[in-house]
């Protein structure tokens, strides 16, 4: 749904906003690979009971 905001926006803020609208896109990613490397599990290599497991002693906490 936000891909279709994101594309029906888009030709407008890049005609107010110039080429520096794509500045403010990278921002965008800079914290979204952030956020995902801070708060994301890493699962590789790990079955899926491992985990579950991980998940259910963490809400029990």
């Amino acid at each position: 749904m936000l891909n279709a905001v994101f594309s029906l926006v888009f030709p407008i803020i890049l005609e107010q906003i110039g080429i520096n609208i794509f500045y403010f896109f990278a921002a965008l990613s800079a914290i979204a690979a952030w956020y995902i490397k801070k708060n994301v599990l890493e699962t590789k290599g790990k079955s899926l009971e491992e985990i579950e497991n991980y998940w259910e002693t963490k809400s029990n906490h």
